[in-house]
């Protein structure tokens, strides 16, 4: 749960933001941000090391996983999911 609370934190300047606020948002606040993640990653090496998983394996798998879901030709500039149909 406090990982949510965390990530919520982390979002909370970005709240009914449109990307070009989100930008300027984002530099305005670069210090209390990078407070935010340093939070949140904090708890996931917490909850990492209690389930005995490695962060590098884990993320080198998603990685390769993501890859072949999206691959780039197919999916670059498109914020589609892998199952939706692609439009042309």
């Amino acid at each position: 749960m406090a990982i949510s609370i965390e990530a919520a934190e982390l979002l909370e300047p970005f709240r009914w933001a449109s990307d070009d606020e989100a930008k300027r948002i984002a530099e305005a606040n670069k210090a209390h941000i990078a407070e935010e993640i340093a939070d949140v990653l904090i708890l996931l090496t917490y909850l990492a090391h209690d389930m005995s998983i490695d962060v590098e394996q884990a993320v080198s798998a998603k990685l390769k996983a993501n890859a072949q879901k999206y691959p780039v030709e197919s999916f670059r500039g498109s914020s589609r999911k892998y199952s939706d149909p692609q439009q042309d």
